[in-house]
């Protein structure tokens, strides 16, 4: 039996109890699977005595309460607007996902506002501020994501929220609050091309939240405003990270390139000083968002573009990205646990 079949017939409302079963699962294992990852990354810290097995369960039994017709009204107003007879196997899972996706995170932001009122308060203001924010480009909140129309190609991953934390973190400063934090991640989801330029909501208060714990540990969130941060510690932390993180991609990825004849000692050389200097620009205070291609530039001033797309872009790229994960591995074991 195929999911696509199932699903339609519990939207209009001719399921029998196979199908009903089949859709039952296949949300429960979306959502379980959500839940691990987010527990994972310690996003669940309110849950870490409870099931999550017991929290998927819970989290999508909405999803299937039934009116006084026998339908069910969540399905139904989820993709009474979607032509899904017209989608393949993929788009449809797709579509499940990101309602289930939301509904875990409803539910996770409901029960965050039952045990826990400031980051409550905070995911409010940030949904305010959303609908008042002036930018270029047409920000909303949809399916628990801030993010930016028109959306662009869905193929691509989504933003680490390491990343969000490093970028954001290093923009706060003492008298801005949620409109002015919100027009910072809209900057940092418009001046990146690698991720999607969407992020959850969830998350984004949460990482405001976690933001201010690590300047004053134990203050209390009396309002929206968000305090000074210690640039310079966090600075030198970067800068560590990324001296750490092109040390190990030398050690292991370039002696790769060097062996294999891809490259020789000067080229690894001078891929690992652009990538040093793409790194500060993408995580730091003040990046100035050039390109890769005009980085590299910087050191070879003669650099014609064709040249640089075909000759060195591929390799530039893996070892920028080699190096990006390192530095978020390292921001996240050092600052996160």
């Amino acid at each position: 039996m195929r999911i696509e079949d199932a699903l339609l017939s519990c939207i209009d409302g001719s399921y029998n109890r196979k199908e009903l079963k089949k859709v039952i699962e296949c949300c429960y294992s979306i959502a379980l699977s959500y839940l691990k990852m987010k527990a994972s990354s310690n996003s669940l810290y309110l849950y870490k005595d409870e099931s999550l097995e017991d929290l998927a369960w819970d989290f999508i039994a909405d999803l299937f309460h039934k009116n006084d017709t026998g339908s069910f009204i969540k399905l139904s107003d989820y993709f009474e607007v979607k032509e899904i007879e017209s989608y393949g196997v993929d788009e449809l899972e797709i579509e499940l996902r990101k309602l289930v996706f939301t509904k875990v995170d409803d539910n996770i932001f409901r029960h965050l506002g039952e045990k826990d009122p400031s980051l409550k308060k905070i995911i409010r203001n940030v949904k305010l501020a959303v609908r008042n924010t002036e930018c270029n480009g047409k920000v909303c909140y949809k399916d628990g994501l801030i993010l930016i129309e028109p959306l662009e190609d869905g193929t691509k991953p989504a933003l680490p929220s390491e990343f969000m934390q490093m970028k954001l973190c290093s923009r706060l400063c003492e008298k801005m609050q949620i409109p002015d934090v919100l027009i910072e991640v809209i900057d940092i989801l418009q001046c990146q091309d690698e991720y999607r330029k969407e992020f959850p909501l969830v998350s984004l208060a949460s990482i405001i939240r976690e933001s201010f714990i690590l300047i004053q540990e134990e203050d209390e969130i009396k309002s929206s405003t968000i305090p000074e941060v210690h640039l310079n510690v966090l600075n030198g932390e970067l800068n560590n990270f990324i001296e750490k993180g092109l040390k190990n991609v030398s050690a292991i990825a370039g002696s790769n390139y060097i062996k294999k004849g891809k490259i020789d000692q000067d080229d690894l050389h001078l891929y690992l000083e652009t990538a040093k200097d793409i790194l500060r620009d993408e995580f730091g205070e003040e990046g100035s968002n050039i390109s890769q291609y005009d980085h590299l530039k910087k050191y070879l001033g003669e650099l014609e573009y064709e040249n640089f797309r075909e000759n060195h872009r591929p390799k530039l790229e893996y070892i920028v990205k080699l190096a990006r994960n390192e530095v978020v591995d390292s921001f996240r074991k050092d600052w996160m646990q």
